[in-house]
């Protein structure tokens, strides 16, 4: 199956991205690290590191979603506590809270993305966004990491970007450990 449902140089994307993201709002991007699993990305409120081992188009969704992450991190300590609790053990009202935080990041990542004079990739990242919440809910309600793929769509309903909200990026405790 493939994602890329867009002709892209997914590769040089994720440049473009990084280099928005370092120079517009001060970020700093580890390109292509290695990540503990399974996450395929990590963060701490200034840094965003990118698994080396996903293809680009994938790595692309990652460092945007980690910016919108890191961005609410930056504004509200409550997001940023519950983007820190890793245990895969949820209620139905926590997974509730997950999706809003979630969404919410690849929202603003969409933002970003409307920033760079990408609004064309408002479904691409509807449908990454689609597919890493099934798969996370998937994770939190099995324990199970799955094959990503499985969760894919093409045509999730494309999300609205939120406004951009003005913060400094600040380093606080990552997610996992590395």
């Amino acid at each position: 199956m493939t994602t890329n449902t867009v002709n892209e140089d997914f590769a040089l994307l994720f440049g473009q991205i990084a280099e928005h993201m370092e120079q517009r709002y001060g970020f700093v991007v580890h390109d292509r690290c290695d990540v503990k699993d399974p996450n395929t990305g990590e963060f701490d409120g200034l840094n965003i590191w990118v698994e080396a081992e996903q293809p680009d188009e994938q790595a692309a969704y990652v460092l945007l979603h980690l910016f919108g992450h890191s961005v609410q991190w930056n504004v509200d300590e409550e997001l940023r506590a519950l983007g820190l609790d890793v245990s895969l053990t949820k209620t139905e009202e926590e997974l509730k809270r997950i999706y809003d935080y979630e969404k919410a990041a690849s929202q603003l990542a969409l933002t970003l993305l409307i920033e760079m004079g990408r609004g064309d990739l408002a479904q691409w990242i509807s449908n990454w966004f689609g597919a890493d919440w099934r798969w996370l809910e998937h994770l939190y309600r099995t324990g199970e990491k799955a094959d990503y793929l499985a969760f894919w769509r093409n045509d999730e309903p494309t999300l609205t970007p939120l406004p951009m909200p003005e913060f400094t990026p600040t380093l606080y405790e990552a997610r996992n450990a590395f």
